[in-house]
Order: structure tokens, then sequence, then C-alpha cells
């Protein structure tokens, strides 16, 4: 299958199976600077399609040492399409990642 716009990439979300307020949590194992520095910019593309859709978040990890929620959706988006998304959360970050927390129903499933 492809991602967005009909090609790249994509990781999906699975809700089957889980509990309301399950949190999967996509992060690189390596910082992707070194020493913090200001995030210019996060693009990606998304799609929450589904009943009881639960949140898909991305969150920088500080200078502080805390991760902090740069950007979030909840909700069920009405149509099974992809949305594109850019942020300039200009903040001081050292990593990134994605997070998703499931909503209340099996057909909470997102990608991103």
């Amino acid at each position: 299958d492809s991602g967005a716009g009909g090609h790249g990439h994509y990781y999906y979300f699975e809700a089957t199976g889980g509990n309301d307020g399950d949190t999967a949590t996509l992060q690189p194992t390596f910082a992707f600077c070194p020493q913090p520095s200001r995030v210019q910019e996060v693009s990606f593309a998304y799609s929450m399609y589904g009943e009881g859709m639960g949140a898909l978040s991305i969150d920088l990890l500080g200078y502080d040492s805390e991760w902090h929620t740069a950007w979030s959706v909840s909700g069920d988006l009405t149509v099974p399409d992809w949305f594109n998304s850019t942020h300039h959360p200009k903040m001081l970050a050292t990593s990134l990642r994605i997070r998703m927390t499931r909503g209340n129903s099996f057909k909470s499933n997102a990608a991103i």
C-alpha cells in the first residue's frame, strides 16, 4: 500500500484489542540534534477516520529534558483521506516522537 498522495511510506496505529487511553509511540532511537537546537519545521500527512477516534500528537523533547506537545488533533476527521500538516514550533529540542492515544472504539485507527 502507499502513503499520502499515493506514494511513500506510513505508520499505522491499530486500535483493535486495545483499551481506551492506550498509547503507542514512534520515536527514533537517536537524537536528531546532539545539542538542543531550534526546530524550524515539522511536516507530515495523517489520516484519522473512524468512530471513537483518539488523539494524534507530535511531541518535542525540550531543552529541559521534558516532552512538550507541539501539535495534536483528536476525533474522527469524517473522511477517509490524508491531511497535510506543517508546523513551525520554534522551540529548543533534541528529538521528537509521534504519539497516538486510542479512543473508545476498536475503529479508532490512524496513520501518519
